[in-house]
């Protein structure tokens, strides 16, 4: 159960933009279902489910980082199985990839 005041750490991991880390967050709110946690240093907020906890969201660090790695190593392999679209992959007369209109 999250209580406020609790500290907990967010594992987050966004690929596209190149941000793998974890933060260290204050909780500042429960309600039902979710709650909002706030980042001290930057006063940044972040919403989350309770259901995030122990996926996303850890109680010890420790755990934290290494869900972490665990999700980049993941990524890493999704990246190098990904079958890239090519001209055999396009509709005929589609000179684009994005020509489909």
């Amino acid at each position: 159960m999250v209580t406020i005041g609790q500290t907990v750490y967010y594992a987050r991991l966004c690929s596209k933009a190149g941000i793998k880390d974890v933060l260290q967050l204050r909780v500042q709110s429960v309600s039902g279902n979710y709650f909002t946690a706030v980042n001290e240093s930057s006063k940044e907020s972040y919403p989350f489910f309770v259901q995030q906890i122990h996926n996303d969201v850890f109680y010890e660090e420790t755990i934290a980082r290494q869900v972490l790695k665990q999700k980049i190593k993941e990524e890493k392999i999704k990246q190098e199985n990904r079958h890239p679209i090519s001209k055999v992959d396009m509709l005929p007369g589609q000179t684009d990839l994005f020509d489909f209109i």
